[in-house]
This record gives C-alpha cells, sequence and structure tokens, in this order.
C-alpha cells in the first residue's frame, strides 16, 4: 500500500508542477503547497497586464487594426483582447480559490486507488507531453515568424504578439490541471472495463460489485472536476469563439483588400484547445458507457417488463446497483448551458461560417458602390457604345 500511495502522491504533484514549469516557475510542488506556483502566476498575469495597457494605450495605429476596418470592429478587437486577459485571470483565481474542492478531488481518486491496489498504475503522460509541446509551438509561431522577417518587426507587433502569446498560454494552463485529470481519469475507467470483463467471464460476482463501488467514486470525482472547471471552460469557449470569428474576418478583408493574407496560428491554437476537451471527455464517457453495457448485458436482460437474471446466483442488491451504475452517465458542461463533446466542434464551425457569410455580404455593397462609381469616372470613349442608326 505505501508504494501505491507515493505513485499517487508522484502523480499529484506532477499534475500541479507541470503547469508550472511550462510557466517557468520550477518550484518543487508538494502536497498541500500547490497553491504557491499558482499565486506566482496570477501575480505574473497581472504584471504583464500593466505592460500590455501601455503597450496598447499608447500604440496610435496597433498592426492589429488595419485601415479600412469600421470603428466597431476596432473596439470590438481590443475588447476581445481585453476579455481575453480577463479570462484567463478569472480562470487562475478560480483554481486558487477551488483547492479545497482540488485536495478533495485527489483524497477521493487516492481512496479508489488504494483499493485497487497494484492495478492502479500511473498513466503514461507521452501523450500529454507531446500534445503541450505542440500547442507551446503554435504560440510561439507569430512571433517566430515576425522575428525572421524583418521588415514586420516594429515595437507595435511584438507588444501584439507578446500579448497574444501570453494570454492564450495562461488561458491552456488555467486549464490544464483539468486535461491532465480528465486523462487519469479515462486511464482508470478503461482499467475497469478491463476487470469488469476478466471479473463478468470468470463470473466473480463479489470483485464485480466491488468494480462497481469504484466506479461510482470515479463518477463522483468526474462530478467534482465538472464543478471546479466549468466556468473556466465555458469562458474559454467564449473565447475561441470570439478569436474563431475575430481572425478569420480579419484574414478574409485582408486577403480582399489585398494587403496579404494576415492570419496569426491564435486561431488554430485556439481550435486545438477546444480539440483536446472534447477528445478526452468524449472518449471518458464513451468507455464509461461501454464498460458498463458490457458487464449488464452478460449479467442481466433488458425486456418489455424490466430485467430479469440469466445467472440465477446474481443476488437481486447486486442486479439492482449494477442497473444504476449502468444508469448514471459521465458527462462534462459548461456551467450546464450544453454538454462538451464533438457536436460542439461542429456547431461552432457551422456558427463561424454563417457568421462570415454574413460579415462579408455587409462589405460587399460597400465595393460595388466604389466599382460603380470608379467606372462612371472613366470617359465614354473608353466603352464601347450602342450602335445607332443615321437616318437615311
Amino acid at each position: 500500500m505505501d508504494e501505491v500511495r507515493d505513485k499517487f502522491n508522484s502523480m499529484a504533484r506532477r499534475i500541479h508542477f507541470f503547469p508550472s514549469v511550462m510557466a517557468a516557475f520550477p518550484l518543487y510542488v508538494s502536497d498541500g503547497s500547490y497553491e504557491i506556483s499558482y499565486l506566482l502566476l496570477f501575480l505574473s498575469l497581472l504584471a504583464k497586464a500593466a505592460f500590455s495597457y501601455e503597450a496598447l494605450l499608447h500604440l496610435v495605429d496597433p498592426p492589429f487594426i488595419t485601415k479600412g476596418m469600421s470603428r466597431f470592429y476596432k473596439f470590438f478587437t481590443i475588447a476581445n483582447f481585453e476579455y481575453n486577459y480577463g479570462v484567463s485571470c478569472f480562470s487562475f483565481a478560480k483554481i486558487f480559490f477551488t483547492r479545497k474542492e482540488m485536495n478533495d478531488i485527489f483524497d477521493l481518486m487516492r481512496k479508489s486507488d488504494l483499493m485497487l491496489g497494484s492495478l492502479a498504475e500511473p498513466p503514461d503522460f507521452r501523450t500529454q507531453i507531446i500534445q503541450d509541446g505542440l500547442i507551446l509551438i503554435m504560440m510561439a509561431l507569430p512571433t517566430t515568424i515576425r522575428f525572421f522577417n524583418l521588415s514586420l518587426w516594429t515595437f507595435a507587433n511584438a507588444a501584439e504578439q507578446v500579448y497574444l502569446t501570453w494570454v492564450n498560454f495562461t488561458i491552456y494552463l488555467s486549464i490544464a490541471p483539468f486535461l491532465q485529470l480528465a486523462f487519469i481519469l479515462k486511464n482508470r475507467f478503461n482499467l475497469l472495463h478491463r476487470c469488469l470483463l476478466n471479473f463478468a467471464a470468470r463470473k466473480q460476482q463479489t470483485k464485480i460489485e466491488q468494480l462497481i463501488i469504484f466506479h461510482t467514486n470515479y463518477c463522483d470525482v468526474s462530478a467534482m472536476l465538472n464543478d471546479c472547471f466549468s466556468q473556466q471552460i465555458l469562458l474559454m469557449f467564449t473565447v475561441t469563439f470570439m478569436s474563431i470569428v475575430l481572425g478569420s474576418y480579419r484574414s478574409i478583408t485582408a486577403y480582399v483588400v489585398g494587403s496579404g493574407a494576415f492570419v496569426t496560428a491564435k486561431e488554430f491554437n485556439a481550435l486545438l484547445y477546444q480539440i483536446m476537451i472534447d477528445d478526452k471527455t468524449n472518449d471518458i464517457a464513451t468507455n464509461k458507457k461501454l464498460q458498463l453495457h458490457i458487464a449488464m448485458k452478460r449479467e442481466v436482460q433488458f425486456t418489455a417488463c424490466g430485467f430479469f437474471p440469466l445467472d440465477y446466483t446474481l443476488v437481486h442488491s447486486k442486479k439492482v446497483k449494477l442497473h444504476f451504475a449502468m444508469k448514471r452517465e459521465v458527462q462534462f458542461t459548461a456551467c450546464g448551458f450544453f454538454p462538451i463533446n464533438y457536436t460542439l466542434v461542429h456547431s461552432m464551425v457551422a456558427a463561424v461560417t454563417t457568421y462570415l457569410v454574413i460579415l462579408v455580404q455587409f462589405e460587399q455593397p460597400t465595393t460595388s458602390v466604389n466599382h460603380f462609381i470608379y467606372s462612371n469616372s472613366i470617359p465614354n470613349s473608353t466603352y464601347p457604345t450602342a450602335l445607332t442608326t443615321t437616318p437615311m
């Protein structure tokens, strides 16, 4: 048991230590003191806010506000940047003030892992590290491109890229513990799936009942995790949606005007955040339903009249527990407004496409009027005239 406890404590420290390492705060975070890293990150956010505000305040013509754009779009763009920063600050403050709930989550997971014993192996974080590395590369890509293109390297461009990179970076850090814990829950549900199939094949009813208890604990952990991070996820989805709409509109407008393709990696890494969260939450729910459905199918049979046991040695209480365990859903939501799954990505893409079509249509009349005025200013001799007949 001591070995299992050490493995779990090491895994817990890694979850809280990993965001601190990415934010250049190499603190050795132990149980009960991980709040220091989040406090330092929050203070560093305030320092960055002062720099970003001064840069935006004193820049007469920031690079992200191109000529020819309406005042409403300029105001909406700056408001979006400030909103992104506010989301990052709120997310870190929310994590800092919900440390008690996070400790409760770890305590419940620790109890379940201790009951599982040697089966509770720590998951492989190599996939997570690769995904985090790709996100960091996507964040640093715009700054790197502007650094090598000296014609675009100005103080205004540098201030914009530092601001955008830092805001995206902190928003990702605020949900990094959620991604790590969701990854661990996915590993635990897969483990329960394999154990249920093994014990059901051997007709070990007592162990099946124990696994149902473990499953209930992990469902409770999922619900507590959703309560801790639902507000951050809702705000992050709002940031993602606004960033994709504004970035796509800006890119299309710049392309139509002829100022070149003004595309940054901000929209891509924002969509990558959501795909990562959808992938983990969707896998957790799918694997949970699959494992219990298979175990339930082996022991009971559903008909119009109710449940009838195939194995008559199955006690009625165990049958009821298995039935209620299968009916319990594991679903992450954004404050209850909408579920987090792959359909959310489809809805976002459809909404963005609709808004872009509307925005392009708003820009079309201005272009047509300008073309009409320009055409009328050209001498009529340059245009072919209609054929006229002269009297004989």
